[in-house]
């Protein structure tokens, strides 16, 4: 049984729709902070690639949104790695689907 076999089924979903996808994923421990219509929603950055990321989140944001995401290094929290603006391609069970645009 593989790593992938005892994600909960929300994260398997996941995964095939990351899996997909053209550009490689990668793992990512880091903080992400989205603006979106003046609010400020925290989460946990799962993976990342080149054309977007994926971000656990206790709040939801509609998909088609437009947002500006801000990646952190979890270690200091206040470094910024990354800052652009995205648009939510999916959304479900607590994860966010981002594409860079």
């Amino acid at each position: 049984m593989g790593a992938k076999d005892s994600l909960n089924p929300i994260l398997q979903l996941a995964w095939r729709v990351a899996g997909a996808r053209k550009a490689t994923r990668f793992t990512v421990h880091a903080i992400a902070k989205i603006l979106i219509n003046g609010e400020v929603i925290e989460g946990e950055v799962e993976n990342i690639s080149t054309n977007g990321v994926c971000v656990r989140s206790d709040k939801q944001i509609r998909v088609n949104s437009s947002v500006m995401i801000s990646i952190f290094d979890e270690l200091s929290k206040s470094r910024t790695i990354l800052g652009v603006k995205a648009k939510v391609v999916w959304a479900m069970g607590g994860i966010i689907g981002l594409h860079f645009i």
